[in-house]
């Protein structure tokens, strides 16, 4: 499918839960065009840089390339759409996994991507202008002393090493009860991913450009660091989702007092020899399959774009597009697909697999 790519913004009075709300939408388009997007614009390029404190002089050349998204052009409306929702990493922004996400609409999927008032690097609105944040911001900077430490070290660490699943949950209950403010985003996130879902279901009934393309049952989420939480936050009870990735992030919020109720797959970055995510007490929990994957090699921000076009990292793109792409395949398309097959075509990957029956 050709990609084509919209904006929208809500400002506090229209957004339904009275903070700033600004999403991109990727969907398959009618038509190509030679006008595509650039893969950032100067604007984004600016504030980004500025947030992550890199010299602008070595991400300008961004603004060069040219994305595979079409701006504004017509949808496919012959058929309706599996809607993806996916929310960035702390800091992070809509556009972060954008090579990823327009090989999932070239298949056949919309990808929603959510920004976040206080806590996404920026935001970016519908006619391009760009909202800065800053570290420094008193909402966000607030939140940093929380992971650091000898005492949340310790815990983490048993995450990332321990294959025993009483202490695994043990030191989620520690962390949790020492990290109050990463859990209050991630249910502000969690405020945020249904607000936006409300509006797309206003964008499908009343957009001339996007008009019913929306299937609403089914939708995926997925999210990288604090919103791969997100998503595991909201795959539990009563989800409006029908499977859901977390992409290396510790599973913050409220699910550990609960359970997944849908498809999940807890994908962990594994740069050292035997630290990964263990997900443990969540998959033993799964009312329906669950997955453990980890990524030999990968590290936090191989998870963006980032790391792609400066490393120029092609293979760990595409395969993490294959791991993506597959689970939802199987997932809200029905394909009979087995993602353990992916480990015999990518020896960096390991797949761990829980079925229904056996949690």
């Amino acid at each position: 499918h050709y990609i084509g790519q919209k904006t929208f913004f809500y400002d506090r009075d229209r957004s339904g839960n009275d903070r700033l709300l600004s999403f991109q939408i990727w969907y398959p388009a009618l038509k190509d065009s030679t006008e595509k997007n650039p893969f950032r614009t100067s604007e984004v390029i600016a504030s980004a840089s500025k947030f992550l404190g890199m010299p602008i002089f070595a991400t300008s050349y961004f603004s060069a390339i040219e994305s595979h998204s079409i701006p504004d052009v017509h949808a496919q409306t012959e058929q309706q759409f599996p809607v993806l929702i996916y929310n960035h990493g702390y800091g992070g922004f809509t556009q972060v996994y954008q090579t990823v996400f327009e090989d999932l609409v070239s298949h056949g999927y919309i990808v929603v991507s959510i920004g976040h008032e206080n806590e996404s690097a920026l935001l970016i609105k519908d006619n391009g202008d760009v909202i800065s944040n800053t570290p420094d911001n008193e909402f966000y900077a607030k939140r940093a002393p929380e992971l650091t430490g000898s005492e949340i070290g310790r815990w983490q660490s048993v995450i990332l090493f321990s294959d025993n699943t009483e202490e695994n949950s043990e030191a989620y209950a520690e962390m949790l009860k020492i990290t109050p403010l990463h859990n209050e985003s991630t249910r502000l996130w969690e405020s945020d991913t249904r607000a936006a879902i409300l509006k797309l279901k206003e964008i499908n009934d009343t957009n001339d450009t996007l008009k019913g393309i929306f299937d609403f049952n089914r939708m995926g989420i997925m999210g990288h660091s604090l919103g791969g939480a997100t998503a595991g936050q909201m795959c539990s009870v009563n989800s409006p989702f029908k499977a859901g990735i977390n992409l290396d992030g510790f599973q913050f919020g409220d699910l550990f007092q609960s359970r997944l109720e849908v498809p999940f797959m807890f994908v962990s970055s594994n740069r050292a020899e035997d630290r990964y995510l263990r997900a443990g007490t969540f998959m033993e929990r799964a009312a329906e399959d669950c997955y453990q994957v980890a990524l030999k090699g990968f590290s936090h921000d191989n998870f963006t774009d980032l790391k792609y076009i400066i490393e120029g990292d092609k293979n760990a793109m595409e395969l993490q597009r294959a791991l993506i792409k597959g689970f939802y395949d199987k997932y809200l398309k029905e394909k009979p697909i087995d993602l353990k097959d992916l480990e015999n075509k990518y020896n960096q990957l390991k797949i761990t697999f829980v079925k229904e029956e056996d949690s």
